[in-house]
């Protein structure tokens, strides 16, 4: 059941924002062309989806933990928490398994279709449509854009929504700065480096670029700096988003192992040196949510072209 929070015009999109299960806000990102990239190369976006308006929050990810008997040590749990004290904070300290994880337990709970966005997906919703370098335009960031590091660094993250001018033209909030944000996307490398976007607390100006990209490897590694925010495709969109999947031609036995396809390869960039939080993944109860027949590759081979 969702229900329509708002519609507004800003910047030439209409922003379109509804509640979804479990009463998280989404923000609808249109298809048509957009910018990718340092050097603004014009993609044309052939599927429409959902994002969160904010990141998955302390709360939300504990009460995830407490569902299920995922292995996330209470010394993980506490330095998440020491980085973001308060519920309404964006988690941190996660892992590319871990949200990963998280999305599939969204699935089974809600019966929905939910996902990591693609890097490609994650840089529309911060962008739009006019090459802008911030989400919120081309001003350099200023406290009320976003927590990041300014005169000095802070300590922790912020509680979502306190940084209202930092709003996407889609209407995401902290795309930039709080914490880097997991997307799908890997690539060819034997050390499974994936992608985050958006810097976080602890980066400056010059870090936070709505194209700059960190990467992680392995992916059970846990980074203080990390969180994540939630695809979300409807049943309406889920039927192209398929459609579009399908076109998809999976030759190598690497890939078909995979349960997402690569969407893009990105291996002109090196990976970027990112704190280093252990992780200490157990096997203990957990039954994972993993359901690979509720699973669709990701389309961005096919969901986005380079416009000629």
């Amino acid at each position: 059941m969702m229900a329509i929070s708002q519609i507004k015009e800003r910047n030439k999109i209409t922003q379109d924002i509804i509640e979804g299960p479990m009463g998280r806000e989404y923000c609808y990102v249109s298809t048509g062309n957009f910018h990718y990239g340092i050097e603004n190369e014009v993609i044309n976006s052939r599927a429409a989806f959902y994002i969160a308006k904010n990141p998955v929050t302390v709360a939300e990810f504990t009460a995830f933990l407490e569902q299920t008997n995922y292995p996330y040590p209470k010394k993980d749990l506490a330095i998440m928490r020491s980085y973001s004290p308060y519920p309404n904070c964006p988690a941190t300290n996660t892992s590319w398994n871990d949200a990963k994880e998280y999305c599939r337990w969204m699935r089974k709970r809600t019966n929905e279709y939910f996902s990591l966005p693609s890097e490609i997906e994650w840089e529309i919703a911060a962008r739009g449509t006019d090459k802008r370098i911030f989400p919120w335009g081309n001003d350099n960031p200023t406290l009320t854009h976003a927590c990041l590091s300014y005169e000095y660094a802070p300590e922790t993250t912020d509680p979502i929504g306190m940084h209202p001018q930092g709003e996407s033209p889609f209407g995401c909030m902290d795309l930039v700065g709080n914490v880097a944000e997991w997307c799908l996307d890997s690539f060819d490398d034997e050390r499974d480096p994936h992608v985050c976007r958006g810097g976080s607390w602890c980066s400056d100006s010059e870090q936070c670029h709505s194209y700059d990209k960190i990467f992680s490897y392995p992916a059970e590694k846990r980074e203080t700096i990390c969180g994540f925010r939630l695809m979300y495709l409807p049943e309406d969109l889920l039927h192209l988003y398929k459609e579009l999947a399908s076109e998809q031609k999976i030759t190598s036995e690497t890939e078909t192992s995979q349960e997402d396809s690569k969407p893009i390869e990105i291996s002109s960039d090196k990976p970027s040196s990112i704190p280093d939080i252990a992780a200490e993944v157990t096997a203990d109860s957990y039954e994972s949510q993993k359901d690979t027949s509720n699973e669709i590759p990701d389309p961005s081979k096919t969901a986005f072209s380079n416009k000629q």
